[in-house]
C-alpha cells in the first residue's frame, strides 16, 4: 500500500509594501478584526481589536479603555504587530491570505487628527461610537514600518 504525502507550502510570501497594502485595503472592507501583539514585563500579550485602515493605508486605527491592558501596554511599549487576514470569508483553510503589520503605536490626542481617525473608526464600526467618544477611552494609531504578505496555501501531494 502507497504512503500519500502531503505537504502545505507557502504560496507567496512578499515584503513589498504596495502588494501588503493593497491586500489591507481589501481586507478593510471584508474584515471587522485584527488580531493586536503588544508587549509587557518581556511577555507578548495579543488582543482582538475591531479595526480601521486610514486611507493610504500607511496605519490602523483603533479604540481602547485607557485601563485596559492592551493601552497600558501600547503606553509602555510602543512597537506593536497586527495580524489582518480573511479567515472570516474563506471556509477552506488553504486560500487563507494575511498581512502583518509592523508599527509604532501611540495615543491619539483629541483635535482635528483624533476627529478624523475617530470618525473613520466609527464609519466601519458604527456600534462603536459611544465607546469611541468615552472620555475613558484612548483612541490608538498605529503608523505602519513595514508589511509581510503571506498568500494562499498550496498543497503538494
Amino acid at each position: 500500500m502507497e504512503k500519500t504525502v502531503i505537504k502545505e507550502i507557502q504560496a507567496s510570501t512578499t515584503k513589498d509594501h504596495s502588494i501588503a497594502q493593497e491586500q489591507l485595503r481589501i481586507f478593510d472592507k471584508t474584515e471587522k478584526f485584527a488580531v493586536l501583539t503588544t508587549e509587557s514585563d518581556g511577555q507578548p500579550y495579543i488582543s482582538l481589536i475591531p479595526f480601521a485602515l486610514t486611507p493610504d493605508a500607511e496605519g490602523i486605527v483603533f479604540a481602547s479603555q485607557r485601563t485596559a491592558r492592551k493601552s497600558r501596554n501600547v503606553l509602555a511599549n510602543r512597537p506593536v504587530a497586527l495580524l489582518v487576514d480573511n479567515r472570516s470569508i474563506s471556509s477552506d483553510c488553504m486560500n487563507i491570505e494575511s498581512v502583518i503589520v509592523f508599527g509604532t503605536a501611540n495615543s491619539v490626542m483629541r483635535g482635528k487628527k483624533w476627529f478624523e481617525l475617530s470618525t473613520l473608526l466609527i464609519a466601519k464600526h458604527p456600534m462603536l461610537a459611544e465607546v469611541t467618544r468615552s472620555p475613558t477611552t484612548s483612541l490608538i494609531y498605529v503608523r505602519a514600518i513595514s508589511y509581510i504578505h503571506r498568500g494562499k496555501l498550496s498543497t503538494v501531494l
